[in-house]
């Protein structure tokens, strides 16, 4: 693929890079690491990182790929599916190293006693908040935050309104069966304990950050609740309620506005 095809990706999938760094190396492997934890991405070597995206070409490039190869080896860990391709134009030498999102996470950049692993923010390749890699630690081990067990058992749940609404939303299916839907949907074990995804859904609103904030502000710029906030709501509970909760606020304010507006135009 042409070069200009690559500058014109968007940024947040890219880097560029005017050449190979072997003494600052972590300022490129940190967007190894990033691509392989968060979504796979290209690093062009040869290209100015600038507004310009000048192809100023490589020297040496079978040494500058054999130095990638070797620098990946030594500080990624797991080591990341990638590959290394080699292009000319106009008589300049460019290397596409393009990095694929793995399964293996988190891929850690590891030198000299640090071990960060980073993922993608917009343009820039930052350290894995703890939300973040915590994540891509379940994500490693083949799990997700939805399928691990709670601390709560069945009897301590009740899911009257997950039934009514699905019973609701599915007239021509088969009615909502605990015995059987709460296991195949992922909300309880067999052993009989809630899942985190029971727990979410689950009436009572037993997770104490399953919250809904809901401002509408004076203008369209964010502010202080107590000064520039019109109205403002805090919402517990399963998601359907919080759904419902924010959907009906949202609502609310929207027809308050409009009777402005109509008022307005009397």
């Amino acid at each position: 693929m042409p070069i200009d095809q690559y500058i014109s990706m968007e940024t947040t999938r890219i880097d560029y890079k005017e050449m190979l760094e072997t003494k600052k190396a972590k300022n490129w492997l940190k967007s190894v690491s990033a691509f392989a934890n968060t979504d796979t991405g290209y690093l062009v070597f040869g290209v100015r990182d600038t507004t310009d995206h000048a192809k100023v070409g490589l020297t040496d490039c079978q040494a500058v790929g054999e130095k990638i190869t070797e620098l990946i080896k030594e500080r990624i860990q797991p080591s990341p599916d990638y590959d290394i391709q080699y292009e000319n134009e106009d008589g300049k030498d460019f290397i596409i190293l393009t990095v694929r999102k793995g399964i293996s996470t988190p891929y850690y950049y590891a030198h000299e006693g640090t071990r960060s692993a980073f993922v993608r923010k917009g343009n820039q390749s930052v350290v894995a908040p703890p939300h973040d890699l915590n994540e891509l630690i379940l994500n490693g081990r083949g799990l997700t935050y939805d399928a691990l067990p709670s601390s709560f058992s069945l009897s301590d749940v009740s899911f009257t309104l997950l039934e009514a609404t699905y019973n609701n939303t599915n007239k021509e299916d088969e009615s909502f069966d605990k015995s059987r839907d709460l296991i195949s949907f992922g909300l309880a074990k067999p052993d009989g304990v809630v899942t985190n995804a029971g727990a979410l859904l689950c009436d009572q609103g037993i997770l104490g950050h399953s919250r809904v904030f809901c401002t509408r502000w004076k203008g369209n710029i964010k502010g202080s609740v107590d000064i520039d906030a019109i109205d403002d709501k805090e919402y517990s509970g399963s998601l359907i309620s919080l759904l419902d909760n924010a959907v009906t606020f949202v609502k609310k304010q929207f027809s308050k506005t409009m009777g402005c507006e109509r008022a307005a135009a009397r």
